[in-house]
């Protein structure tokens, strides 16, 4: 049973660590589509990319796939927000 639940546990995590950052989408399309970063903060989404990059290193020092793809896809998308907000700010 433990098995079962470690199992389905892992599969669901790992679509979590998909869809997880995808939720930052809106923001980088709002930015670059709208040519606006109103109400942005950059140190935030600075601090949010920095931050991801560390998960990111520590998940490959890991070997950790979830945290990996996580990490991954936010740096990219965290990293759209800070560029359009320094192209358009």
């Amino acid at each position: 049973m433990r098995a079962k639940f470690q199992s389905v546990m892992e599969q669901v995590i790992l679509v979590v660590s998909i869809a997880g950052p995808l939720t930052t989408a809106p923001q980088a399309i709002k930015i670059w589509a709208g040519k606006s970063t109103e109400g942005v903060s950059l140190f935030t989404w600075t601090a949010y990319f920095s931050i991801s990059i560390c998960w990111l290193l520590y998940g490959i020092s890991k070997k950790d796939k979830p945290l990996m793809i996580a990490n991954a896809l936010l740096i990219i998308l965290q990293g759209l927000v800070v560029l359009g907000t320094l192209v358009y700010g």
